[in-house]
């Protein structure tokens, strides 16, 4: 879309400049009519099953537990768990870049720098 420049809403609508990826065909022919898709992806069960783990995470104390009336009160400004997807986040998901990665390549670098 940044090559379009600047356009207004309108413009945008009904334009389908992008494809789909990572959703099944059921669900482009539904929500996403004659938008181009190239490979498959999550159908609308898959869907449902992610939005109620991301329900039960923020609004229950356990994801097996549902919400109970006596527990909302205490959850509610509690921050959503992190996973660390994107970001390293201690118990999360690995990444390249972790923590002690960073470290060794830092003391690589002051070893070089001293042997010059």
């Amino acid at each position: 879309m940044a090559k379009m420049g600047i356009s207004t809403l309108q413009s945008y609508k009904s334009a389908q400049i992008f494809e789909a990826v990572g959703l099944s065909q059921s669900v482009i022919d539904k929500c996403f009519v004659g938008t181009a898709s190239r490979i498959g992806g999550a159908n609308f069960d898959v869907l449902a099953h992610e939005i109620i783990l991301r329900h039960q995470l923020a609004y229950s104390i356990s994801p097996s537990i549902g919400l109970q009336s006596h527990q909302s009160e205490e959850k509610i400004g509690l921050p959503i768990e992190n996973p660390g997807f994107y970001h390293w986040r201690s118990g999360g998901e690995n990444h390249m870049n972790d923590p002690d990665t960073i470290a060794y390549l830092q003391v690589s670098g002051d070893m070089i720098i001293c042997q010059t």
